[in-house]
């Protein structure tokens, strides 16, 4: 398929259209995106990035802001890079951030409810409960499928994603940032 046909079907074609220029875009880029996901993640992630990312080309086609100086292919890889480097910078805060609260020597933060549930309540019930269900309670994305009658644990892993972006952006919206939270 031609860059220029890709977008336009991505954009304006019909159902099949659509379906031929995505599949057309998972078989080239997605066996290369999982390999190199794999060798520090899952296959469940690779899924995961590879997905946002198309969420993102098809913004960026939609509002015009690629602009065909290179392969649509190309920007596609490129974005799902970024997003995967991304998520490895936020494991390893998250990670080196476990590692001290295990350390007895340091004095541990202690998280501001004050500041923190209300900005939960502003992303509503639901998203509210998912997060609190996967991040306060460590439920599983089975679990947490079953709990919110959704149809697979890619649907949680989803949910959760949008709900968490939510919340991100609410976050930067009121200027917050991490010492904001900190008693």
């Amino acid at each position: 398929m031609k860059e220029e046909e890709i977008a336009e079907s991505i954009i304006n074609g019909s159902g099949r259209q659509k379906r031929k220029a995505i599949s057309f875009l998972y078989k080239s880029c997605f066996p290369g995106l999982k390999s190199w996901i794999l060798q520090s993640g899952t296959e469940a992630e690779a899924e995961d990035i590879f997905q946002e990312g198309l969420s993102r080309l098809y913004d960026s086609l939609y509002y015009r802001k690629f602009n065909f100086e290179s392969k649509i292919t190309t920007y596609l890889h490129t974005i799902c890079k970024n997003l995967w480097l991304m998520e490895q910078r936020r494991k390893k805060v998250l990670f080196n951030s476990d590692l001290l609260e295990d350390s007895s020597e340091l004095p541990q933060p202690m998280i501001d409810q004050e500041i923190i549930n209300p900005l939960l309540q502003e992303l509503g019930e639901n998203c509210q409960k998912l997060l609190e269900a996967y991040y306060y309670e460590n439920k599983s994305m089975a679990k947490i499928q079953t709990e919110f009658n959704l149809g697979s644990e890619q649907a949680a892993r989803n949910k959760k994603y949008r709900c968490l972006k939510r919340l991100i952006g609410i976050i930067n919206e009121k200027g917050l940032n991490y010492e904001s939270f900190i008693k």
